[in-house]
């Protein structure tokens, strides 16, 4: 056998008959009995029928090598009883095989000869006319294929009925010895449970005869679980490695079997290269071999395969730690393959061997505490914008989580970038390179935080070709992993974006990546070649004002603050709307008594003076009209008092000091009393409101009533001043005088004066002694002028 680039095995010209009689068997198979030209049993005339066929032959087509073994089945009904003979067609001529007289045909050692068509003749026991022939199913044999680098590459292949039906095909499976058997891979990447719930790596391993029974599904998909999705397509399984415990000496591997298949030929194809390290290079992986073989099937039918290396001479590899499955490399021709078993055999080495020799075909790879097996694994593909021209800048993006429940074992990051790079993770610069001939390896476990996190890249192209390439692989404590590769979900950040690096989210407009190559594909085929160690990689501590929760403890009290000032606010606007509507019902009542009771009562007494004019001077009526009319004028006195106690526009100081210093010169004129004035000019925008000035207009009042009546003074001094947020007013005669001491409480209405002032919160003091005069000062505590008065408006 001869190999394409990718170890494809092509049929020699001398074969070219095997293949044809493949081809036709092909075609003529899928209906019924040879001779017949039926799919039904042939019945004869009379009442005796001819055994009944439940199954037709398995495997439907089979190719297999020289020295193998092949199985053929079918399943007949138990009545009527029969008597089986099977027969190999070969040119057109059924002979029957000397011993093959039950239901199964086996076919051990096969040679060239045992190319050919093979059915069973079914025949009723009792009629001998009766009689029902399986469909012939073509075999053909090949020669075992030339070694290539001391391997030998054995395949087999069969089909199965299609039409829904559950296929096995009829090799024995023999996964005991396997050095895997049962083992979880130590590096995977890639989606296993690609398309069918229920898949697992494990079943790669897991020695399950069945694992091998494939369904025919709609559109040929293969439904079943036993079987995963690999190769260079997104999001299928890409690789495998699995470490081989045990031995110090490693094991001599003897041969290396994958079962595979599908549905139907579109993913029946086995395209895949394996590697492997040593116990004495455990980081230095090691080409293998590489397999891509692509059966010969009809298109509706199960297709499964079976690939099996081993070697000409000795052993395929010795002293090996690790193997390693890449099926992205050969591609597949469908970008996906179905597999189900994979058997690794040997046996321990007996001894090490010596340090490998440098070798530039194989890749050096970084190592830590312990063996490290292929970084690469973690590598996605190389990804750039969708335009690539010298001298450019391109800014990835990539957000991923950790879950809050899962606690991070390890992390590892693996990167290069053709030419220079700037790593950023979370907004932190964690790594710089320009030397693109090496990847670079960065251990950032401690700062792997549950939460999401960030990844930004500012790559930059001198020349040429570019690319960037990064793979992060996350341990968690439970068993579980979390990868990030480069890949199409990476975002390219416009050129001059602010922030870029720290944004959580990507913006619509933001394009996605673009893949320009895969990993070890030109140009980046044979470098970058060294992994190197990036430098060590702590948490920023950050101060307490940068700590997540005291952020958030002083966004909530700002939070608060800003409701308490807004629910202050609107108090205040409603208090300012209610002062401004009593404002306004103030000045509506005061308009309507001066209106309408002043102008009345004014009324009331002119035409009194002219009914008193009328009456003659002794007259009594006339004096007690005149008695009337004075009472009437002070009533209109009491009623401009109340409009100017009601009259908003007058709650200044100032116009309350004026109305004081009016009310006393006019109360005091009669008694021939000079009042003397001293008023503060500052207080004139200072605001009043109605209790004060009523309650202090009625203390001064009460005080000029008592100097008019008690004091016998010739001078009264009136002083009006306000003293920061008091307002003081001052009463003082030169009268008589007396002892506050000798006055009984409740006399001359002081008690009243002084609370007066106490409901004020405000302080009545009174100085006298006899010959030396009277001095009362009233202090009020003003209130504090309010303010967003333009909320009345």
């Amino acid at each position: 056998m001869t190999f394409d680039g990718n170890n494809n095995p092509w049929p020699r010209p001398g074969r070219l008959a095997a293949l044809v009689l493949l081809l036709v068997g092909l075609v003529a198979m899928p209906r019924a009995s040879i001779g017949e030209g039926t799919d039904r049993p042939n019945r004869v005339a009379d009442d005796s029928p001819a055994p009944e066929l439940i199954q037709d032959t398995v495997p439907s087509t089979a190719f297999d090598m020289v020295g193998d073994q092949i199985t053929f089945t079918a399943v007949f009904s138990n009545s009527p009883a029969a008597i089986f003979q099977w027969q190999k067609i070969s040119n057109g001529v059924a002979f029957d095989i000397a011993g093959a007289t039950t239901t199964t045909l086996t076919l051990t050692n096969l040679q060239l000869q045992d190319t050919g068509s093979y059915r069973l003749k079914a025949v009723n026991a009792t009629n001998r006319e009766a009689v029902t022939y399986t469909s012939a199913r073509p075999l053909v044999v090949d020669r075992i294929p030339a070694a290539t680098n001391n391997i030998v590459m054995l395949i087999a292949a069969q089909t199965g009925l299609g039409d829904g039906t559950r296929f096995t095909p009829t090799w024995e499976v023999a996964t005991n010895n396997s050095l895997i058997a049962g083992s979880l891979p130590k590096r995977v990447r890639g989606n296993f449970s690609l398309e069918a719930p229920g898949r697992q790596v494990k079943t790669l391993t897991d020695g399950n005869r069945g694992s091998l029974e494939m369904l025919h599904g709609p559109w040929g998909r293969t439904s079943s679980t036993n079987y995963v999705t690999c190769g260079n397509g997104n999001w299928a399984g890409l690789s495998v490695t699995y470490l081989l415990p045990g031995s110090k000496t490693g094991y001599d591997l003897t041969n290396i079997t994958v079962y595979g298949g599908w549905g139907d030929i579109n993913r029946s194809q086995q395209a895949y290269t394996v590697y492997y390290s040593t116990v004495a290079a455990p980081a230095l992986l090691m080409r293998l071999a590489s397999v891509g073989y692509d059966p010969v099937a009809p298109d509706n039918m199960q297709s499964v395969t079976r690939v099996t290396l081993r070697p000409a001479a000795g052993v395929l590899a010795k002293n090996v730690a690790a193997v390693k499955f890449d099926f992205t490399s050969p591609s597949s021709k469908n970008g996906y393959n179905g597999y189900s078993q994979i058997i690794v055999s040997g046996c321990g080495s007996a001894s090490l061997p010596p340090p490998p020799a440098p070798d530039t075909n194989q890749i050096l790879f970084g190592t830590r505490d312990g063996p490290v097996l292929d970084r690469l694994d973690d590598l996605g593909s190389w990804i750039w914008d969708s335009k690539t021209f010298d001298k450019q800048t391109c800014c990835f993006w990539k957000a991923f989580n950790i879950p809050f429940n899962k606690r991070v074992q390890n992390a590892t990051l693996v990167m290069s970038v053709d030419n220079e790079y700037i790593l950023y993770l979370d907004g932190q610069i964690i790594g710089r390179m320009d030397d693109w001939r090496q990847y670079w390896e960065y251990d950032v476990t401690l700062l792997m935080t549950p939460g999401r996190h960030i990844l930004a890249v500012k790559a930059y192209n001198s020349s040429a070709q570019a690319g960037l390439i990064f793979g992060l692989h996350v341990d968690l404590e439970d068993g579980e992993a979390i990868e990030v590769q480069s890949d199409t979900s990476w975002k390219v950040a416009p050129e001059g974006a602010r922030h870029w690096e720290t944004r959580t989210t990507a913006p619509s407009t933001w394009r996605p990546a673009t893949v320009v190559g895969e990993l070890e594909q030109s140009p980046w085929a044979a470098t970058p070649e060294v992994l190197k160690a990036g430098p060590p990689l702590q948490p920023v501590k950050l101060a307490f004002w940068q700590t997540s929760w005291f952020q958030m403890l002083f966004f909530i009290l700002c939070g608060i603050t800003l409701l308490t000032f807004f629910s202050m606010f609107a108090q205040l606007a409603l208090h300012q709307k209610e002062r401004w509507l009593l404002q306004r019902e103030r000045a509506r009542i005061a308009m309507d008594i001066h209106d309408d009771i002043g102008s009345r009562i004014t009324q009331l007494v002119l035409n009194g003076e002219d009914v008193q004019a009328e009456l003659p001077e002794d007259s009594k009526m006339r004096r007690q009209l005149g008695e009337i009319w004075d009472d009437a004028r002070r009533v209109l006195s009491s009623i401009d008092e109340i409009l100017w106690a009601l009259n908003p526009r007058l709650d200044t100081l100032r116009d309350f000091a004026d109305y004081i210093c009016d009310y006393a010169h006019k109360f005091l004129e009669p008694s021939g009393i000079e009042c003397v004035f001293e008023v503060d000019p500052n207080m004139q925008l200072t605001t009043a409101d109605l209790p004060l000035r009523r309650s202090l207009l009625m203390a001064i009042k009460e005080t000029l009533n008592n100097t008019v009546k008690h004091s016998g003074a010739t001078e009264l001094r009136l002083k009006i001043e306000r003293q920061r947020q008091h307002l003081v007013v001052v009463v003082q005669d030169n009268g008589r005088g007396f002892d506050p001491a000798s006055i009984k409480p409740g006399r001359n209405g002081l008690g009243n004066l002084a609370r007066r002032m106490r409901e004020l919160g405000g302080s009545c003091q009174i100085t006298s002694e006899p010959g030396k005069g009277c001095r009362i000062e009233f202090s009020i505590t003003l209130k504090r002028p309010r303010r967003f008065s333009w909320l009345r408006k």
